[in-house]
């Protein structure tokens, strides 16, 4: 290479691999990871791998990979109650069930107060 020919930027290299796709799927993953970033307050990381391979006196490959490691949204937690039997129960096996009715609407009547309040 003369010393007038400049070098090409890495960036304009970044963006011809894959034919574009590389660079698309590197925002996509780094939009991911600062989304989750910003909604966690936790830190994340982006790393981009580059490995070249010799094919011959003039060429070489570039295998590009992308490793994301957003942080970990947290998780709720949920109770369960353990029967005898190790089952799982969203209800205590040992309460029993009240059976519960209705109320009859009151429709369109006006609510009554209470005798002896000021409403």
């Amino acid at each position: 290479m003369s010393e007038q020919q400049q070098k090409r930027p890495l960036t304009q290299i970044l963006n011809e691999l894959e034919r574009g796709h590389f660079v698309d799927d590197l925002t996509e993953e780094h939009e991911d990871v600062l989304a989750k970033v910003k909604h966690t307050g936790k830190q994340g990381a982006l790393t981009i791998t580059l490995k070249y391979k010799w094919v011959n006196e003039e060429q070489i490959t570039i295998q590009p990979e992308i490793t994301a490691k957003p942080p970990k949204l947290p998780r709720g937690e949920s109770l369960f109650y353990v029967t005898g039997d190790n089952d799982l129960m969203r209800n205590d096996p040992r309460q029993r069930e009240m059976e519960l009715r209705g109320v009859p609407s009151a429709g369109d009547q006006p609510v009554r107060g209470i005798p002896g309040s000021n409403s």
